[in-house]
Parts: structure tokens; C-alpha cells; sequence
């Protein structure tokens, strides 16, 4: 189906990867549907990002298969809504209210960022990214107001630009997947989308046209063709 134009790249997971084992495989799932979710939708947070089967269509150029490494973090819920930490002091049961931290979303996404492109335990396939090679981060912050938002993603996209060179960045208004062992709140998730190890799927050259071309010259003219050049783009889907 590949070589037919059907499907442009497929996302690989492993149900006993580090992540499974240390969330369930439910959970993996939850996190990983949520991803792929946001990612979905990432055009109409951003008209400049590519179409979901574009940038399946670029990542099938680096390998048929694509890895996903993710975490999701709880945030600081931010200033409660007056009175509410009164209604909470007289009934602790109360769940928290706020608007999220701006702040605490950044900090926690730098580190998250340095989880999912270096730490197993997020890893939802059979290995990690390479960070020689190009790959894709995905962030997901709750922040519906646009001075918050662009704010978060400004900031994340500069983070990403200067710690992984390599990396294409999105972020997407929505909350990040709840963790069952802390409860309802405010959540960011992040997630690296990278080809895994190309050169073991497709060979060293890709024939195109009746000739030979690079993979690293190939993926440039398609990066030309497609016309995007804003850094905030998403990965998923098929043709």
C-alpha cells in the first residue's frame, strides 16, 4: 500500500514499550490518541501548518515508520475564581479551579520536552529519536485565550528551536490527557514524532523519476514543493 500511494507512513507502537509499562496500556493509548486527536485538528489552530496527510507524506520520505515518544504533566491550576479557596478550606473534597499556570506550563513542557526526546519511559514505540535526524514535536496547552496561548507557543517554539535544531514544532489549544493517579485539572502534553531508524525500512537511495536521489535531498524537495516553511507543524495520518 505504500508503494501505491495509499498510505505515506505508518505510526509504529509497542504495547510492552517503557511507557506501557509504567502507565498500562490503556492509558499509552489515551495519550497517544490524544496526539494524533490534536494533531488532526492543528490547521485550524495555526492555517500555516500542513494538512494531516502532507506531513505524512514528508515524514514517508525519512522512513515508512514513524515513532512516538509522549508525556503529560499536571500543572498548577493558577489564581481560583474569588472565594473558591475559602469553599476549599471548608470542604477539602472540593476539586481545584484556575485558569492553569502559564508560567508552570512552560517550565514543565521544557522538561517534558527533554523526557520525550531522551527518557524511555515516555517511549510508546520500539525506540527513541534521533536527534540527527529531523523529527516533530507536538505540544498541547489548555489555554483557550489567544494573548496566553501565543504567549505558551512562542515560547515553546523558541525553547524547541534552540535545544532540537532537528525539530519541527505545533502547538494546539486543548488540555492534555488527565493522569487517573492525580486527578481532574489543568494539563500540558508534549510528544515527539520522529522517523524510526530508516536506514533499517528503505534503502540508502530512493528511486524518483528513473534516477537515483539522496533521502536528505529528497526530503528537501519536498519540503520545497510542499511550500511550508512555518516552524509549528504536525505529523499524522495517511494520503
Amino acid at each position: 500500500m505504500r508503494q501505491e500511494g495509499i498510505i505515506e507512513a505508518t505510526i509504529l507502537l509497542d504495547l510492552r514499550s517503557r511507557l506501557a509499562a509504567q502507565v498500562g496500556e490503556g492509558s499509552q493509548m489515551k495519550l497517544v490518541s490524544k496526539t494524533i486527536a490534536s494533531l488532526m485538528i492543528a490547521p485550524s489552530h495555526n492555517p500555516n501548518n500542513p494538512p494531516f496527510a502532507d506531513v505524512m507524506r514528508r515524514a514517508g520520505t525519512l522512513s515508512p515508520f514513524v515513532g512516538l515518544a509522549v508525556e503529560s504533566v499536571k500543572l498548577a491550576p493558577g489564581k481560583s475564581p474569588t472565594g473558591w479557596g475559602l469553599l476549599r478550606w471548608l470542604k477539602p473534597s472540593a476539586p481545584e479551579r484556575g485558569t492553569g499556570d502559564l508560567n508552570d506550563a512552560i517550565l514543565k513542557s521544557k522538561t517534558a520536552t527533554k523526557h520525550v526526546t531522551g527518557v524511555e519511559n515516555t517511549q510508546a514505540s520500539i525506540m527513541g529519536v534521533d536527534l540527527t535526524q529531523p523529527f516533530f514535536l507536538a505540544y498541547d496547552a489548555p489555554f483557550p485565550d489567544k494573548p496566553r496561548h501565543e504567549e505558551y507557543a512562542d515560547a515553546m517554539s523558541a525553547y524547541a528551536g534552540r535545544e532540537c535544531p532537528k525539530a519541527t514544532t505545533i502547538v494546539v489549544c486543548g488540555n492534555g490527557t488527565v493522569d487517573p493517579r492525580l486527578g481532574n485539572g489543568y494539563y500540558v502534553q508534549i510528544a515527539a514524532l520522529y522517523p524510526l531508524a530508516p536506514q533499517l525500512f528503505i534503502p540508502t537511495w530512493q528511486v524518483l523519476d528513473n534516477g537515483k536521489v539522496p533521502l536528505q535531498e529528497l526530503a528537501q524537495q519536498d519540503e520545497h514543493r510542499s511550500g511550508y516553511k512555518n516552524t509549528r507543524q504536525l505529523i499524522g495520518g495517511e494520503a
